[in-house]
């Protein structure tokens, strides 16, 4: 039975169009359905002929059909039972490590131990054996936590590309792996499949994201890569691969010689993207920092600023009607000197953050005389929300008229 054919005999189940990802098909059950167990399993019955499992996701009105080679294949997918000698190591693995004491391991383990294995794993013939693209966290449970004999998997005749681009593609989508493991797996793309993939922005035609996420994966993996070496603490340099792009590229724009320490604190005290960005100015402010100036720092940021006392206003003295005339007019100069450098410093600090021009565009913005909105009314801080706001539907714009691509040339090339 094919994919076609499948759709066609679970019609009378469903209301409306099923919906599709690369990996799933999940479809909404009719109300006559939903809680008749001799329906639900002629439907489950259905989806094991196109070698797809079934399970249903509370309230119970979808049921997703995974096992993704089978639904886009299924002629050439074969469903079997292998053993653990049927398998071969050598497939792609974008994680790093599987451990025992995983929380998606041990709900793995009771899942499999209560209920079975409901997921077939998914292979690739390879030397007479079998190259797992995707279940390695099964294998292990089935094999060497249950000691069990067997495992289902679906077969399918791949290429070595095709299991490393699968394999990308279903933990990206599961959002299972960190960004240094996705950089790690777009690395290897490149290196073991140069011809296929010369170039970032192929990996990111090819993959379907953005060559700025390929670039920002890639460049995650490379600098962790290079300060692992200088990081004596084993435990450190495994945490390490768990970071974030981003803060990543924040430790990226500290002093070399800083960066070591750098990561020994995030790692160890945690910060965040946040307080990793807030640490890297602070020594970039700081005149020839030091490994000790980076802790300190690190548990400055840590430290919530005590409260302040709040301080009695005095009752302003009386003055006359003639003198506040007298002072204006002594003072209008200096008022004016004043406001205006008041604006300079305004423009100044959010200048910092956004590029001048829009800066300069969104103040006068706020500012035109011809609307409500004068500028006592808007605070440095939301001025700043203004700015990322208005950046952002620019992007948004941007995007719709496909013409980011035209923007990072442009940006490349500056």
């Amino acid at each position: 039975m094919n994919q076609k054919e499948f759709l066609e005999q679970v019609r009378p189940y469903i209301v409306g169009e099923p919906k599709y990802t690369s990996h799933e098909v999940s479809v909404i059950l009719k109300e006559n359905v939903v809680g008749d167990i001799r329906k639900y399993s002629e439907l489950k019955m259905l989806s094991m002929k196109v070698g797809a499992v079934a399970t249903m996701v509370p309230p119970g009105f979808r049921i997703p059909l995974v096992a993704s080679t089978a639904m886009r294949n299924s002629s050439e997918t074969k469903l079997l039972y292998l053993h653990e000698s049927d398998i071969e190591d050598g497939g792609p693995q974008p994680r790093i490590e599987i451990r025992p004491d995983d929380p998606e391991t041990v709900s793995l383990f009771e899942s499999i131990k209560t209920k079975g294995q409901r997921e077939p794993i998914n292979v690739y013939p390879a030397n007479g054996k079998y190259r797992i693209d995707d279940g390695h966290r099964r294998r292990m449970v089935i094999f060497n936590m249950l000691r069990k004999d067997g495992i289902w998997a679906f077969s399918k005749p791949s290429t070595e590309q095709e299991a490393y681009e699968d394999a990308f593609t279903l933990n990206f989508e599961r959002k299972s792996l960190s960004d240094y493991e996705l950089g790690r797996h777009l690395s290897m793309l490149m290196a073991k499949f140069p011809t296929s993939y010369p170039t970032q922005e192929v990996v990111a035609q090819k993959v379907g994201i953005s060559r700025v996420r390929v670039n920002q994966f890639i460049r995650c993996f490379e600098e962790i890569e290079r300060q692992k070496p200088r990081q004596d603490n084993i435990v450190n340099q495994f945490t390490m691969e768990k970071l974030s792009g981003t803060i990543v590229a924040e430790i990226k724009k500290a002093p070399e010689e800083l960066k070591p320490a750098i990561l020994e604190n995030v790692v160890e005290k945690g910060l965040t993207v946040r307080q990793t960005e807030q640490l890297v100015k602070n020594l970039q402010e700081i005149e020839n920092p030091t490994v000790e100036t980076v802790a300190q720092e690190a548990n400055r940021i840590l430290t919530p600023e005590p409260e302040l006392e709040p301080t009695l206003t005095p009752e302003p003295a009386e003055i006359s009607i003639e003198e506040i005339v007298a002072n204006l007019k002594q003072d209008a100069e200096k008022a004016v000197r004043t406001v205006t450098r008041e604006i300079d410093r305004f423009i100044q600090n959010a200048t910092g953050q956004y590029p001048e021009i829009v800066v300069r565009e969104v103040y006068a913005h706020l500012n035109d005389p011809f609307q409500d909105r004068p500028s006592s009314k808007t605070s440095p801080e939301k001025f700043n929300q203004y700015c990322a706001l208005s950046i952002g539907i620019a992007f948004e714009y941007l995007k719709k008229e496909r013409k980011l691509d035209d923007l990072f040339a442009e940006a490349d090339r500056w």
